[in-house]
């Protein structure tokens, strides 16, 4: 019987020389639908953080939901293979590798990096493996890296500052300078007047 490129050939599992054929996965509407929302969840927020888990029971995963909620930061599990196979087909292929042990999603796009390492840092059962800054893909020590770094808002204020110091000299200088102006027009004005008081009155002719 010919072959029928629909199929493809796999050997059976006791590693027998048998040849069976199987159709292609066909993933079922509703893993379809959650194979979506994780891209979407990547491709729609700015920061995400692959973090693997240990042993932890129902009371760990509540305190660490709850400590990651409180700094704007979601946390979310997904089998690993429904996100390798959704992502390999999208501009995220490359961070497949990063799924190849028991997982989970930290993401938002507001959250401070800093204050989630805080608490990575104090949880020994959650590691970081990697994550997603914008389009950039990071390996742990990266994103270590990447949160040393000054936020937006504080590189904003120190231009700012850098911009503003020829000026406030400027005006310093200025300030200084009409201050002195005005303590020799008063001495001059004092001096003269003493110079009144003291002089004779002029004799009449």
């Amino acid at each position: 019987m010919a072959s029928n490129p629909a199929y493809g050939f796999r050997l059976c599992s006791v590693g027998k020389n048998i040849i069976k054929r199987s159709k292609p996965k066909n993933y079922p509407a509703k893993k379809v639908e959650l194979g979506q929302t994780i891209v979407r969840v990547i491709d729609e927020n700015s920061k995400i953080l692959v973090l693997h888990y240990n042993a932890l029971d129902a009371k760990d995963w509540t305190d660490f939901r709850y400590a990651m909620k409180q700094e704007q930061a979601t946390i979310k599990v997904f089998p690993n293979k429904l996100t390798c196979k959704f992502l390999s087909d999208t501009r995220y292929r490359n961070m497949t590798p990063l799924f190849r042990t028991d997982t989970c999603l930290a993401y938002g796009n507001d959250f401070d990096l800093k204050k989630i390492l805080k608490i990575l840092n104090t949880n020994d059962k959650v590691q970081l493996i990697g994550g997603k800054f914008d389009d950039t893909l990071f390996n742990r020590h990266q994103v270590i890296d990447y949160s040393k770094l000054p936020t937006l808002e504080q590189a904003r204020a120190e231009l700012v500052s850098i911009l503003q110091q020829p000026s406030q000299a400027l005006s310093g200088l200025l300030q200084t300078n009409q201050s002195q102006l005005s303590m020799l027009l008063q001495g001059y004005v004092d001096q003269q007047q003493e110079k009144g008081e003291t002089d004779p009155p002029p004799q009449a002719e």
